[in-house]
């Protein structure tokens, strides 16, 4: 796409996004902000950033403008001692959670306080909340104007506190006991440090993330999908009942999730590690199969709760998920894959394309030679050799024949 076509896209993604986040009850910064990372993950971003700032700058500035239009300075002097009050609570809050969270995620003692006073403002998200807190009716007009007065308050007080948060740090460090000291030293070294993960910690990992993303996409088909097929299929297709093949194609759908959900072998090599191993009981082994079973059950009970009345559904649901599992397993296991690899692609698209296939000159790297002491480059720098001006960056030599100007590497 050229620049202008790639600008509506963009744009016209975004306000798509706002529009369905705020027919589904959540606010437009939410949509816009969903898009805005989907886009950012694709191999367009910097182009989409650079096209879309000045639409950035434009809409950012009738956004502050606005902003500061529904301010009433009245409302701030009377709420003065709330305002005061939710600063200092922003500011001391935000420190110690921040720094807390630093520490914690292994960083050290005075990185984290830099990194706690740096973020001690709120922004004019806060702005987006009250005005939809005032706008549902859920909150008190007034607290639009603490929100942005307290906004403003910590905005200048940031840089303030980042100067001053190297001295607040050798200052903490002078109070604190060594003993302290000494443990947080060593646990920010021992963060870094790779630990080897037991089989019972990968199989579960593996498990659980399985369950949690297959078991979304099943009931988010059956529940958000199911529906928009039955009202496309009607009463009756072609003399057939509409809700019956809605759940039928709902259930084809979800089948090859259901598959990889219950039955597709996942953290073979630690599962196969606990299996083999005679000191361990096989029990948790089982029953761990058996919730991946569970899980489908729920799924298909779901599916019957939408589309069929029956109570036999469910049964003849299980039944035919078995057998299609059991006679097309080869095949849903290779379409699974191709769906997964697919998926992968995509994702890792972004860091896949910065990948060079080719040699740059700066990837070169140094490497010994050996040359006959009768050679013509005996005594040559490379710039006056110039082998790549003569002979190019792809050319090889040719190891048939001796010639003055080619070199051989020593062997290893």
């Amino acid at each position: 796409m050229n620049d202008e076509t790639l600008l509506i896209v963009a744009v016209g993604l975004c306000l798509i996004m706002v529009m369905l986040a705020v027919n589904a009850g959540f606010s437009a910064a939410l949509g816009a902000f969903i898009m805005g990372s989907l886009l950012a993950e694709t191999v367009q971003a910097e182009r989409i950033e650079h096209l879309v700032r000045p639409v950035t700058d434009l809409f950012a500035a009738i956004f502050f403008v606005s902003v500061g239009m529904l301010i009433d300075p009245r409302m701030m002097v009377v709420h003065w001692f709330p305002i005061l009050v939710i600063t200092v609570v922003t500011v001391v809050g935000k420190l110690l959670t921040t720094g807390s969270g630093a520490l914690l995620a292994g960083e050290p003692l005075k990185r984290s306080v830099q990194a706690g006073m740096s973020l001690t403002q709120i922004g004019e998200f806060s702005f987006i909340i009250a005005t939809l807190g005032v706008t549902l009716g859920v909150t008190s007009s007034f607290l639009y104007p603490i929100a942005v007065a307290v906004s403003a308050i910590t905005t200048f007080t940031t840089p303030f506190l980042i100067k001053l948060s190297p001295r607040f740090a050798n200052w903490i460090e002078r109070v604190l006991p060594a003993s302290w000291l000494a443990a947080i030293d060593r646990y920010s070294r021992q963060t870094d440090q790779v630990r080897e993960s037991s089989a019972w910690q990968v199989l579960l990992r593996a498990y659980l993330s399985n369950l949690a993303v297959f078991g979304v996409l099943c009931i988010a088909i059956v529940i958000g999908l199911g529906p928009m097929l039955q009202g496309l299929f009607g009463e009756t297709v072609l003399g057939m009942n509409g809700q019956l093949l809605a759940g039928a194609a709902t259930f084809l759908l979800v089948l090859p999730f259901i598959w990889a959900m219950s039955i597709r072998r996942i953290g073979l090599k630690a599962y196969r590690q606990l299996w083999v191993n005679k000191r361990q009981w096989r029990g948790p082994l089982v029953i761990l199969e058996l919730v991946r079973l569970g899980a489908a059950v729920v799924v298909l009970a779901v599916l019957v709760s939408v589309f069929f009345s029956t109570r036999w559904a469910l049964l003849a649901l299980l039944l035919l998920t078995a057998l299609v599992a059991f006679l097309f397993r080869q095949r849903l296991h290779g379409f699974y894959v191709r769906m997964e690899e697919r998926f992968l692609l995509n994702l890792n698209q972004r860091e896949l394309s910065r990948r060079r296939s080719d040699l740059a000159p700066w990837d070169m790297h140094l490497a010994q030679l050996q040359v006959r002491p009768d050679s013509d480059a005996a005594g040559r720098s490379l710039q006056e050799l110039a082998l790549r001006e003569k002979h190019g960056g792809e050319r090889r030599p040719d190891r048939t024949r001796q010639r003055p100007h080619h070199f051989r590497a020593r062997p290893r």
